[in-house]
């Protein structure tokens, strides 16, 4: 048998040097990869490649194969196994380390390992951040051994990554060491429950093969393990990331669940990360991991977290808000108006976080277009924020919110006399929020037809906002889409794609809302400029359905799918008048109720009616 591999690594070594075909040389590391181990235990690593002629690609494959496994425990590292999604149906052991290095082979390429892997962080951050003081690293989730490249990792069934990517973030983020010779491979769903993994057998051969017997276990979804095998490793089965845990790192592992969450605590650090640091994403995972617990430990003896519980939902909401997912921000924040306004009659509740809420509330409503409700909740704050003698910042905000809600409502008088009283006070006591109200003060101008001097309050935001402490990069990318909007009203098309392109280096990928907004005007500056494709390419990303994922970016995917239609009617897109009409009949229904509220229209039948009724109901939108 001995001889058979040596053979086989000789033929391997031969077809290597004769062909330069990549798929060919790809199946060529893999051989070799399975070949090495078989024969490291009776050759010398680093004697074999010398004595066989290797290559320098396959030498160092042979005595640098780490399939063997370590024989210590490491901190942030794991292994797996993944199974190859090609007709093979092979499988490999994987070591997983978390890590900023970029040497390794990144596994966040393909769609089904980005989704394990953001499941994977969002199930042990909300372990972990029930201690109410953790502070998440951004860190990348790398793969060694064997040769992974981005072809590769495309190929591999991915969902079951995200076991095991819990288990080394876990470790990364306690410090808890996994111990040697785990092998670890699961999917987890919404709540941390461990779920089927494909290819069992394959992968179960595969710890078998790269792996000394004896040396390993083998964690899986219950009900998946089997009989331990002679020179398998002995298999254990969770059925939740908590027990997962404890199965690696022992019963005290995994003890900040639900039932142990320190609530004051992490209600505390939900308000920091969305406050302080304007982490919008955390902040909504560390408040939702305080209302799991109070849901669980509702109607417990002698406890109560009725102003936990508000807060909480505040901010769980407003983050959703900031992040564009508005139906479920909706839900949330109508749960904390109801128990908001229980605490506010009973008096359990700080005047200011009562009154801060309804004017995140007012936000949420002015932004689904309910104006007249966003305006009632915004003066009632006011009278209330003046008789409770307010510091002056709290004052100005609703004034700011006041004056977009104003300007939406085409009160422009009422509007620019809000803002500008917001712009005074907050200059003195608080300038972190002033480029806000410099954008609300340019969403005016523009409004009223007056592009250059919105232009100049954007352009003066931008100057104010190199001074703010947080959330600067968002508050450019607004200012900067109102320069767009200002340039194509000036028929300034080039301007208007230079502040598109920066503003859109400025968007996390998850900011869909503005991004959408943004990729909007460019496209539109884009066909002005002649540049079909491009505009068109441009206007078809931003009314793409799939980010479309509250009424704010189904708001911008609409009228992206009204601006393609009008230009095809225009004859500036060689699509047909069919083509127009199917455009425009979907950004009616993308327009739904929030559409209904500013017009209430059908599609004509005649193009040249639709196109104008298509242009009368788009310059009325807000954005």
């Amino acid at each position: 048998m001995l001889g058979n591999l040596v053979r086989a690594l000789e033929l391997v070594n031969e077809a290597w040097r004769d062909g330069t075909d990549p798929e060919l040389r790809y199946y060529l590391r893999r051989l070799t990869r399975w070949i090495a181990p078989q024969l490291q235990g009776h050759h010398e690593p680093s004697q074999l490649p010398v004595r066989l002629g290797l290559p320098e690609e396959l030498a160092r494959l042979v005595s640098t194969n780490t399939s063997t496994g370590s024989t210590e425990a490491l901190v942030g590292s794991v292994e797996t196994v993944l199974l190859d999604a090609d007709e093979s149906g092979e499988a490999f052991v994987v070591r997983l380390t978390v890590t900023e290095s970029p040497d390794a082979a990144s596994l966040a390429g393909g769609t089904a390992f980005s989704q394990a892997l953001d499941r994977a962080r969002q199930a042990v951050f909300r372990l972990i951040v029930a201690r109410g003081e953790f502070r998440p690293e951004t860190r990348l989730l790398r793969a060694s051994g064997f040769e992974l490249d981005a072809a590769m990792t495309h190929r591999l069934e991915g969902g079951s990554i995200a076991a095991a990517a819990a288990v080394a973030l876990f470790s990364r983020w306690t410090g808890l060491a996994v111990p040697a010779g785990v092998v670890v491979t699961g999917c987890l769903g919404s709540r941390g429950e461990m779920l089927p993994v494909a290819g069992v057998e394959a992968k179960r051969s595969a710890v078998a093969r790269e792996r000394p017997a004896g040396s390993t276990r083998l964690l899986l979804p219950e009900g998946q393990q089997g009989p331990t095998p002679g020179r398998g490793p002995r298999e254990s089965g969770a059925t939740s990331l908590e027990q997962l845990l404890r199965e690696v790192f022992g019963e005290e592992a995994a003890s900040q669940a639900a039932s142990a969450v320190d609530i004051e605590g992490t209600v505390r650090l939900g308000i920091e990360l969305y406050e302080k640091e304007g982490r919008f994403g955390l902040a909504h995972e560390v408040m939702q991991t305080a209302l799991d617990a109070i849901e669980q430990r509702r109607g417990g003896e002698g406890e109560s977290w009725r102003v936990e519980e508000f807060l909480a939902l505040w901010r769980a909401g407003s983050s959703l808000i900031h992040l564009g997912h508005m139906r479920q921000a909706r839900r949330l924040m109508e749960r904390a108006r109801v128990l908001g306004h229980s605490l506010w009659q009973a008096g359990e509740v700080d005047p200011r976080a009562y009154l801060g809420f309804r004017g995140n509330l007012a936000v949420l409503l002015r932004d689904q277009l309910e104006l007249e409700a966003a305006e009632a909740v915004l003066l009632d704050n006011l009278e209330q924020q003046r008789a409770l003698r307010q510091d002056r910042r709290e004052v100005a905000k609703t004034l700011g919110n006041l004056g977009e809600v104003w300007t939406f409502l085409g009160q422009w008088e009422r509007a620019e006399q809000a803002l500008q009283q917001a712009l005074e006070a907050l200059r003195s006591v608080y300038p972190d929020e002033v480029p806000r109200e410099l954008c609300y003060l340019g969403n005016l101008h523009l409004a009223r037809g007056d592009s250059l001097l919105a232009c100049a309050c954007y352009e003066e935001g931008l100057e104010a906002n190199r001074d703010v402490s947080y959330g600067a990069r968002r508050s450019e990318a607004f200012l900067r889409y109102g320069l767009c909007r200002a340039h194509l009203a000036l028929d300034q098309p080039e301007q208007c794609v230079g502040h598109a392109s920066r503003a859109l280096r400025l968007l996390d990928s998850t900011e869909l809302y503005p991004r959408q907004m943004i990729l909007k005007v460019q496209g539109l500056a884009r066909l002005a400029l002649g540049q079909l494709q491009q505009g068109e390419e441009d206007l078809m990303a931003a009314a793409d359905l799939t980010f479309a994922s509250g009424p704010l970016a189904r708001f911008a995917a609409g009228t992206a799918l009204g601006e393609l239609a009008v230009a095809v009617l225009d004859g500036r897109l060689e699509s047909g008048a069919g083509r127009a009409v199917e455009l425009a009949r979907s950004f009616h229904a993308l327009g739904g109720e929030l559409l209904q509220r500013l017009t209430p229209w059908d599609v004509p039948g005649d193009h040249a009616a639709l196109r104008q009724t298509l242009r009368a109901v788009l310059d009325r939108f807000p954005y």
